[in-house]
C-alpha cells in the first residue's frame, strides 16, 4: 500500500537510486541510437562500473557517438566529384574536421570512464598480450 499525499524529494531520490549490482538504466531524453549505445556499453562493463557521478559523462559519450555516426554517413555519401570544386573541398574539409572533433571527444570521455584498452592494461601487460596473440597465430609447421 502506498502512502497518501505528496512524495517528498528525499523519497523520490531513494526510489530512483541505483541498487548495488544493478546496471543503470538509460536516462530519459536519449534518442533511440543513444539509448542502444548506452545499454551496449553498460551491459559490457561490470554492474558497478558506472556510479551515479559518471552518468553525465556517459550521456555525453553516447551523444558524441551518435554525432560521429551521422557525420560518417554524410562523409560516406559525399560525392568524390565535389572535391574538384572549391566549395565541395571546403565542405569535405569541414565535415572531416567535425568528425575528428567528435572522435577526440569520444576518446577523451572513454579514457576518463576507463572504457579503452589503454586504461585496462599497463605497457608490460599489453605487450605480453600482443606477443602471445602473435605467437598463437603462427602455425607449428611455419617455424
Amino acid at each position: 500500500m502506498t502512502a497518501r499525499g505528496r512524495k517528498s524529494a528525499a523519497s523520490k531520490e531513494v526510489s530512483t537510486a541505483q541498487l548495488p549490482g544493478q546496471r543503470p538504466a538509460a536516462p530519459r531524453g536519449l534518442t533511440k541510437f543513444q539509448k542502444a549505445e548506452w545499454e551496449a556499453i553498460v551491459g559490457r562493463m561490470p554492474a558497478d562500473w558506472f556510479t551515479r557521478e559518471t552518468h553525465g559523462l556517459l550521456v555525453q559519450y553516447v551523444r558524441h557517438a551518435e554525432n560521429a555516426d551521422k557525420l560518417a554517413g554524410v562523409l560516406d555519401k559525399f560525392p568524390v566529384e565535389q572535391l574538384a570544386i572549391e566549395d565541395g573541398a571546403e565542405r569535405f574539409d569541414k565535415l572531416t574536421k567535425m568528425a575528428e572533433r567528435e572522435g577526440r571527444a569520444m576518446s577523451s570521455l572513454a579514457t576518463r570512464m576507463r572504457l579503452t584498452q589503454q586504461s585496462r592494461y599497463n605497457a608490460k601487460n599489453a605487450s605480453t598480450g600482443a606477443d602471445k596473440a602473435g605467437s598463437a597465430a603462427k602455425k607449428p609447421w611455419e617455424d
